[in-house]
């Protein structure tokens, strides 16, 4: 008996693979990390093909790079709609909560771990996973905040945006990194967020008009 030989998949088809190659290929990664996970592992599980892998990937770092940002776009599709708020405090407090609280899902945190653990072997690769992880949660608030100022200035938004996230999102995933998140986390988070806001406050930063 013959085995088929799987080949590039149809035109048609193409969007189905390559979700089920990055969904085989989060779970392999996430289990066993970066360095433990090889390219005929994924391609075995997900039942794809080496040819269409390559094509469409190229490597196993093309791979990880594209199942991380794949896991950024759930992230901000699980926030749902944007917040309307009565004053821009309240519009950072619950953009801050809502955002620390989807970087800190389980998933996030495992690939914190990986690429930190890679950083040194693949710099790149861990540069590119921070840089999508920023950029992501730098318009979001950004985009919170421009809906909320009937006047605003693009470029201090994000100025502001820039340094909530620095200010709110790295030092909690950097935590959870470690495991120093307390195990119920949102009375924790408001609180940081709340402080955060506090101090941009203080620094003028919020004084967008």
């Amino acid at each position: 008996m013959t085995t088929k030989k799987k080949g590039r998949p149809k035109a048609s088809d193409a969007g189905v693979f390559e979700e089920k190659l990055l969904a085989c290929a989060t779970d392999l990664f996430m289990r066993q990390g970066y360095g433990g996970t090889s390219i005929s592992q994924i391609l075995s599980v997900s039942d794809c093909g080496k040819s269409a892998f390559y094509l469409r990937f190229g490597d196993k770092e093309s791979l990880f790079s594209a199942v991380v940002q794949r896991s950024i776009r759930t992230i901000f599709i699980e926030l749902g709609e944007l917040p309307t708020c009565d004053s821009l405090n309240d519009c950072l407090q619950d953009v801050g909560e809502r955002l620390a609280l989807g970087m800190l899902a389980e998933r996030c945190i495992a690939f914190i771990r990986i690429t930190a653990a890679e950083a040194l072997n693949f710099p790149l690769l861990a540069q590119k996973a921070y840089q999508s992880s920023l950029a992501g949660s730098v318009d979001y608030v950004a985009s919170a905040l421009k809906t909320f100022l009937e006047s605003h200035n693009d470029e201090r938004l994000r100025e502001i945006a820039i340094r909530f996230c620095e200010l709110v999102i790295q030092p909690l995933c950097f935590q959870a990194a470690f495991g120093c998140i307390p195990e119920n986390p949102k009375e924790y988070i408001r609180d940081h967020v709340s402080d955060v806001i506090i101090l941009l406050n203080a620094k003028g930063l919020t004084n967008c008009l």
